[in-house]
């Protein structure tokens, strides 16, 4: 990009962006390259239709300040066109991907992305990628011959006993295995798991698609995109700080089955993500239990598991509290 080109980028982003943190550092990259081209008495006009390689020989004092505007342009560039990318997606390819989409990704306005909390940003936990994971593990328990996979089957399903476990990633999906102190039955080590506990949370992730928020609009919370996910309110547990509520992303309260249950009946009650306290869609954990225990959920299900997403350092953990209310058969 030319100078004129990353000053192009970098005004229209700052222009673009609300008033908060990401649009005064935009601004402040631009003070200080008008400032770095004042104290050295650079005039800028002349420099508009050079390379940066020619602006680092030409007007080395400046050089520096254009290169954290051409980074934060680019980042601008990279981040761009997300919205369009998920409408072509949703357009083009076949319902088992759509349905992946709409678990992962929200479009609430034509151009405004929102993510599921259950799923990260977007099907990602940092550099942890859910996708690529997911076809990892299931490649090597379907397609590489292992003789382990129907010991580990056996071992997700009916906690039959299996000495096949291993070391993975895992996320916040099992936060309870992903190592360190107090993690697990080890003092400091990483916890072994069972790849099909993975590959399942993947595959009934894609039931929690968020049909609730097509319904309830723009003008609701974020976190209210996914179905039966609120606002979060430390109390409830033990452990609750009032630094919980500003550390965290949402709560989710997940609904548990007594008896056997199809899988449309599942996505269908979770698709619908409908529970209503005071006659409005609920907003944080509060009202999701006075609503629970008052059959404000509409349904049947026993019982109601609440989990916290909170934001570590440099982490993403669940704290997770199990938080049952009995509220008969709806």
């Amino acid at each position: 990009m030319t100078v004129d080109q990353i000053l192009r980028e970098v005004r229209g982003a700052a222009t673009a962006s609300r008033p908060g943190k990401a649009q005064d550092e935009l601004l402040k990259l631009l003070a200080d390259l008008e400032n770095a081209a004042g104290k050295n008495g650079i005039d800028i006009q002349p420099l508009l239709s050079l390379s940066m390689k020619e602006v680092e020989t030409a007007a080395r004092p400046i050089y520096k300040s254009l290169t954290k505007l051409r980074t934060a342009a680019k980042k601008n560039r990279r981040t761009g066109g997300k919205d369009e990318i998920v409408r072509a997606c949703r357009n083009r390819l076949g319902d088992g991907s759509v349905d992946w989409i709409d678990s992962a990704v929200v479009l609430r306005t034509t151009t405004k992305l929102m993510y599921p909390p259950l799923l990260g940003t977007g099907g990602s936990e940092g550099r942890l990628d859910y996708t690529n994971c997911f076809m990892e593990r299931l490649a090597g328990l379907l397609l590489s011959g292992e003789p382990a996979t129907n010991s580990l089957l056996g071992n997700a399903l009916f906690g039959q006993s299996t000495t096949e476990l291993a070391i993975g990633a895992v996320g916040q999906l099992d936060p309870g295995r992903a190592g360190g102190y107090n993690q697990g039955p080890g003092i400091g080590a990483s916890c072994p798991i069972n790849h099909w506990d993975f590959v399942f949370a993947m595959e009934g992730a894609v039931a929690w698609a968020s049909g609730a928020a097509r319904r309830q609009g723009i003008g609701t919370h974020g976190v209210s995109c996914s179905p039966f996910t609120v606002r979060s309110r430390p109390v409830g547990y033990g452990s609750a700080d009032e630094g919980d509520q500003a550390s965290a992303r949402a709560e989710i309260w997940m609904p548990v089955w007594e008896r056997p249950s199809r899988f449309e009946e599942v996505r269908t009650l979770l698709r619908e993500g409908r529970v209503e306290w005071g006659g409005k869609p609920v907003e944080d954990a509060m009202q999701f239990a006075e609503a629970a225990v008052s059959l404000g959920t509409q349904r049947g299900s026993a019982h109601f598991s609440d989990t916290a997403l909170l934001n570590g350092v440099g982490t993403v953990f669940s704290h997770c509290h199990w938080v049952d209310f009995q509220y008969g058969n709806g």
